[in-house]
């Protein structure tokens, strides 16, 4: 009967839109217009360590996620009033190994069926091992340019105490110390205090 084949149809539809949903490799957690989580995919799950079953319906605000909450709500808001995506990056949250790391997600808005309402995909990825990698860049990068400047004063340096004042006066201004004092090492490897500082 024609029922049937329409029941069959949406059937299909419904199994193929889960099988699109659980190929995603990134986090997916789908948001209703009332702020209800209306599903939560494999990534999320081992993501965030909470099973689905255990967020599904229940509101995205109190639902338990160790995460930063106001960020996230904060920008479904943004997301919704923009009626556009929108990127949210630095979302910290807590590991399931217990550790912080942080998130970054593209919130998209999607015409609910009542179309004054919007619900609102989460699309993400833990990018805690990107930052730990850009902040050892930016250590790294401030070295490389303490070296150099403290290299340039030292061939400019007429004296050793010259040289060493500068020296300890910019790695102090490097590493935001209040102050420093210069020692010298022996051959033997005895540590001698001087009177240069900073």
């Amino acid at each position: 009967t024609e029922r049937q084949r329409a029941e069959e149809a949406l059937r299909h539809t419904h199994a193929r839109t889960e099988k699109l949903l659980s190929s995603i490799t990134s986090i997916l957690i789908w948001v209703d217009p009332s702020g209800r989580i209306a599903h939560w995919n494999s990534i999320a799950e081992a993501t965030l360590g909470i099973t689905a079953t255990a967020v599904v319906n229940q509101p995205l605000a109190t639902c338990g996620i160790q995460w930063d909450s106001a960020a996230v709500l904060a920008g479904i808001t943004e997301c919704r009033g923009a009626d556009r995506p929108i990127r949210l990056d630095d979302v910290r949250f807590r590991r399931a190994d217990g550790e912080q790391g942080y998130l970054g997600f593209t919130l998209v808005p999607v015409r609910a069926e009542r179309e004054d309402a919007l619900e609102v995909l989460l699309f993400g990825a833990e990018i805690t091992e990107r930052k730990r990698a850009e902040a050892m860049l930016r250590r790294q990068t401030a070295l490389t340019r303490l070296l150099q400047t403290v290299a340039v004063a030292a061939n400019q340096a007429s004296t050793l105490e010259e040289a060493m004042t500068v020296c300890v006066g910019q790695v102090c201004a490097s590493t935001s110390w209040p102050m420093g004092q210069v020692y010298l090492t022996s051959i033997t490897g005895e540590l001698t205090l001087t009177t240069i500082r900073h």
